[in-house]
């Protein structure tokens, strides 16, 4: 993936404002969702049509922060984008929603 920061300007602008970056001084894990998006093997798999190569270096973390947020009471959500060749109503799309094991790739 790309390294992604945010720029001291940024950054001291949004500390002024708000006193700090980080929008929650702290998270209750029980009321706690981490939220995982298109992580299936269609983006992750080797040779797939959709395949982001460098995508696959996020699974690590997002395997860990899932097992330690399940851990102190928390809920991993999934959400698998999926498609039909055939629509059952003209611009609507379907997405599915599961909380659980999806299929995903494993580093």
């Amino acid at each position: 993936m790309h390294e992604v920061g945010i720029l001291d300007a940024v950054r001291e602008r949004v500390t002024r404002r708000r006193g700090g970056v980080a929008v929650f001084d702290q998270l209750s894990p029980r009321q706690t969702a981490h939220i995982v998006v298109d992580l299936q093997n269609g983006f992750m798999g080797e040779g797939q049509v959709a395949e982001v190569p460098t995508a696959r270096t996020i699974v690590p973390n997002v395997n860990r922060i899932s097992a330690a947020l399940r851990a102190a009471g928390g809920v991993v959500v999934y959400t698998p984008h999926t498609w039909m060749r055939r629509r059952s109503a003209p611009g609507r799309s379907f997405l599915n929603i599961s909380v659980g094991s999806p299929n995903i790739v494993r580093a």
